[in-house]
């Protein structure tokens, strides 16, 4: 898979102390115009109280400016941080899927009982998954659903394997409808699901 959920979670835990660098750099750059500006606003008070009111105003302006710009600054970069952190979580759901749909090389009821539950496992966390997707990347909604709906077709396809509806060669066999196609069929999707992630990270996160 193209996505490493450690080492991303490491880039974006870097990129927050980065950020926070530089807000802190600002601020001192800040702290020692406004000092200096002050002593220099005395001075001229003193010598022109007039003048001083009027670099005064400019200077309460400009503040307002700079307060305005760093929260802005502050609301985007906080934006982006949790878009990314639920795509994240996205991409997490999507890969723990893939990793369920190996493909059975194997007939052993409790097997298919575990699978079974994994797959339903990953259907319910898909209901938060799909609210995610639905506010903030309505472009994955189709992915998402077709996920979900292959992952409810090989439900019942164990479902009917264990209840001796179908034989235990709808497993592993060539060809029609066997569990192997269904999982593959799951791979599949999860992995067009990644490379859309993909296109969104690099588009409007970075």
């Amino acid at each position: 898979m193209w996505y490493n959920g450690g080492m991303k979670k490491i880039l974006v835990r870097a990129k927050e102390v980065i950020v926070s660098l530089l807000d802190s750099i600002m601020l001192w750059i800040f702290l020692w115009i406004a000092a200096i500006f002050l002593i220099w606003a005395i001075n001229i008070f003193a010598a022109s109280p007039q003048l001083a009111n009027a670099i005064v105003a400019t200077a309460t302006v400009t503040l307002a400016i700079f307060a305005f710009w760093t929260i802005w600054q502050n609301y985007n970069f906080r934006k982006e941080e949790k878009e990314e952190r639920l795509l994240n979580e996205i991409i997490e759901w999507a890969e723990a899927v893939a990793n369920s749909a190996i493909g059975r090389q194997t007939t052993d009821p409790r097997e298919l009982w575990k699978t079974k539950l994994d797959y339903k496992k990953h259907r319910t966390k898909g209901k938060l998954i799909v609210q995610i997707i639905n506010s903030l990347f309505p472009e994955l909604s189709q992915y998402y659903l077709d996920i979900d709906a292959k992952l409810d077709g090989a439900i019942l396809f164990i479902e009917d394997i264990n209840n001796g509806k179908i034989g235990e060669e709808a497993i592993t066999g060539v060809g029609g409808m066997t569990l192997k196609y269904c999982e593959t069929g799951i791979a599949n999707s999860v992995e067009t699901l990644f490379e859309e992630a993909a296109k969104i990270k690099t588009r409007d996160i970075g």
